[in-house]
């Protein structure tokens, strides 16, 4: 494995815990004039819970998150460094989770019919 491909699932685990932090925070304290956190709150929760399905898939292996692998090999690339994989890589999409999860770390989400009844909301 490449040395670099280390690097993402701390950084997944890194984003997801600020995101959780900040559904956190945005539950708890209300300020005048930010009516908008309620909303706000189940988005980063939402976020933060996306990605730790992406840190568990990545955990097996970094490159299993993204749809096609072919687009991280540019012509003319000597190295494989983290900067090539966030500008061309594309990960799976939410909705495409819970099976990723199943077949890569034999894990299966609770509730799959809620799940895919909100991640198509």
């Amino acid at each position: 494995m490449h040395k670099v491909l280390e690097q993402i699932t701390p950084r997944i685990l890194s984003n997801a815990f600020g995101a959780l932090s900040q559904a956190n925070t945005l539950s708890v304290y209300a300020d005048p004039g930010m009516e908008h956190r309620d909303d706000l709150c189940v988005l980063s929760a939402a976020l933060a819970g996306e990605l730790f399905l992406k840190a568990i898939i990545s955990k097996e292996h970094p490159l299993l998150l993204f749809k096609d692998l072919f687009h991280l090999d540019q012509p003319g690339n000597e190295s494989f460094d983290i900067e090539a994989i966030v500008k061309s890589g594309r990960t799976y999409g939410f909705e495409h989770l819970p099976q990723l999860l199943w077949v890569v770390a034999n894990e299966r989400i609770p509730d799959i019919p809620s799940y895919i009844r909100h991640a198509s909301s």
